[in-house]
């Protein structure tokens, strides 16, 4: 049986050697046999299992959730695709709260006029600094958003009297 060492590993999957030692450490790829002068000896199902580990982080499944992935052998299509519907719903709430940072940030980015005034007259740094912050809930994680209470108005921001303050998207 042909034996690959680290580096050999790390080109066929392109992968850093850091991260195959990192996957190392967390179980993802099992610890490899040694060679009498101590390097790692790695078979084809681990660039396999190398390759699995790169297209579950491509499609956004965290380290815990590629080790359930790769467990689930046993398991029902179901439960798999179960994880894998979870995944998408986690996209989409990111998305979603990638869209209203953009919206925000747009429009404090329209408002300001640019120009060669001292940044202290930034309507951008003055938006930042006085605007009210609304913290948005979404199971255990925590998400700021900066409610942009700014009119056009010859670049100036102006605050609403009172600024929307809601929770959820």
């Amino acid at each position: 049986m042909a034996y690959l060492k680290i580096g050999e590993l790390g080109g066929l999957t392109n992968t850093n050697i850091e991260t195959l030692r990192f996957y190392e450490t967390k179980g993802l790829v099992v610890a490899p046999r040694r060679s009498d002068a101590g390097y790692r000896l790695y078979t084809g199902q681990e660039v396999d299992r190398v390759r699995f580990i790169k297209r579950a982080r491509l499609m956004g499944f965290s380290l815990r959730e590629i080790e359930e992935l790769l467990s689930m052998e046993k398991s029902t299509c179901g439960e798999v695709k179960e994880l894998a519907q979870q995944r998408l719903l986690d996209i989409e709430e990111r998305m979603g709260e990638l869209t209203r940072m953009k919206a925000a940030l747009q429009q404090i980015t329209d408002a300001c006029v640019g120009g060669d005034e001292p940044a202290t007259h930034c309507t951008i740094l003055h938006a930042l600094q006085v605007l009210p912050i609304c913290r948005l809930s979404h199971d255990t994680q925590f998400h700021y958003q900066i409610m942009a209470g700014i009119s056009h108005s010859g670049g100036v921001p102006l605050l609403n009297s009172s600024p929307t303050r809601t929770v959820g998207p």
